[in-house]
């Protein structure tokens, strides 16, 4: 979810030469709830490793459904256009036909249609989104969609869980009282020994406390204390759960909201590093899909594909009021030295 959430947090533009056909398209987007449905979709990646949409123009022929949806006006004209985007459960979605005989195929281990329940729709129809891939010899076995970051997480998951109950255990048990008494007696039940002893021990358990005295018999008994060292026990459980944040490449600082520790720590870099890895898995995850829908909104609104229309997602660092001052600064200096040298004219500069 973390993933899903900043994947969408501040979102792109469409770019290009029109700057009306821009704007048109990203209104088309805003009306079809792209942005609500792309995060949906990474989620749902997450937790089953594939996600659909399903392209809904209206139409119910089972005939239509069929057939390839094509960004070309007379398709997406004609049938007035992209109504909206349903997102699927990959329970209820199951490829058809696919080649697994000719590698040269462009559709070689890609589904021609897919079956919704009982309804058969073309695979144009759908937007598909995975992001951990898989060889082809397991597609098939995970419905052609990829790996669910969940079950990637669940090995180090179990492994969690067996550390923090065995710190909990640890916990309740890292004091042994050991209570010295005649064994023999225990052993050999002289006279009643054995009722004596337990019933001092159930006696002993049940009073236990800090605040308590206890009182033995000075020639045949004794209490000794034993406790179990807790130095590092936290430190163990605290790796267990961080390694679950390196699966899903997520710094410590945000998977579990704790400041960073160390001499002039902020975890900068770290965050750095996780928008890096957001941004890649923006084009990844929904790079195919959003051109394949831009496509289709440029046929439907625009009368054909310009292809030098592309989607830019807007960066997830944004630089701080002193960052942006101290960076227009050195513009400033250098404009000043390079006028100064003769480089350029007080105009230009």
């Amino acid at each position: 979810e973390g993933l899903a959430d900043d994947m969408v947090r501040e979102w792109g533009k469409v770019t290009g030469p029109d700057a009306a056909a821009c704007r048109a398209l990203e209104k088309a987007l805003t009306s079809l709830r792209v942005r609500e449905l792309f995060r949906q979709a990474a989620g749902t990646v997450g937790y089953f490793g594939v996600a659909y949409l399903f392209v809904d123009t209206g139409t119910r022929d089972d005939e239509e459904l069929m057939t390839p949806l094509t960004p070309i006006p007379a398709k997406m004209g004609g049938m007035g256009g992209i109504k909206r985007l349903v997102p699927l459960d990959p329970v209820i979605v199951s490829p058809g036909d696919y080649n697994a005989f000719d590698p040269l195929s462009p559709h070689y281990f890609d589904p021609r249609w897919y079956i919704l329940l009982s309804r058969r729709v073309h695979a144009s129809r759908v937007l598909k989104f995975v992001q951990h891939r898989l060889p082809l010899l397991l597609l098939p076995a995970y419905n052609f969609g990829g790996v669910p970051a969940t079950q990637l997480a669940l090995d180090y998951l179990v492994h969690f869980t067996g550390t923090r109950e065995s710190a909990a255990r640890l916990l309740n048990k890292f004091s042994l009282t050991v209570f010295k008494a005649n064994l023999q007696g225990l052993i050999y039940d002289a006279e009643g020994a054995e009722a004596d002893i337990v019933r001092r021990l159930k006696y002993f358990a049940k009073n236990r406390d800090n605040d308590g005295v206890e009182l033995i018999d000075k020639e045949d008994e004794d209490i000794v204390q034993i406790n179990t060292p807790l130095s590092g026990v936290d430190v163990i459980v605290r790796q267990a759960l961080e390694m679950l944040a390196a699966i899903f490449h997520m710094p410590v600082t945000k998977f579990l909201g704790v400041s960073p520790g160390g001499m002039n720590a902020t975890g900068e870099s770290d965050t750095r590093n996780w928008y890096d890895y957001v941004g890649s898995q923006q084009v990844s995850i929904y790079g195919p899909a959003l051109e394949r829908l831009l496509a289709l909104l440029q046929a439907q609104l625009l009368g054909g594909v310009n292809r030098d229309m592309a989607w830019e997602w807007r960066p997830l660092w944004t630089p701080t009021e002193r960052e942006v001052a101290d960076t227009d600064k050195l513009v400033a200096d250098g404009v000043v030295a390079l006028v100064g040298n003769g480089v350029l004219s007080p105009e230009e500069g």
